[in-house]
């Protein structure tokens, strides 16, 4: 759990690195992977505008958007994949 003053960015590595620490149950890890998607998913959406602006230097100006499409196909297929098992 995230505690006061803690970015969930640091829980999520702690979590990673605890993988490698101990031996834990399939359960424990999929939680950590959950938490893993959901944090790369809500970066990728939190920096569709900074990647817009990157690409109009070199593209058209979409890649952002793109990721994020992306990144939500993945959330909400996660999401239904973890409430159906």
């Amino acid at each position: 759990m995230l505690k006061r003053g803690q970015s969930f960015k640091c829980v999520l590595i702690d979590d990673i690195f605890y993988l490698f620490r101990v031996s834990i149950s399939i359960a424990e890890s999929a939680a950590i992977l959950h938490k893993a998607i959901r944090y790369v998913c809500e970066a990728l959406a939190n920096c569709e505008t900074h990647l817009n602006q990157l690409d109009t230097q070199s593209g058209d100006g979409d890649c952002g958007l793109t990721l994020k499409r992306g990144a939500d196909g993945l959330l909400h297929f996660h999401l239904f994949l973890t409430s159906v098992f």
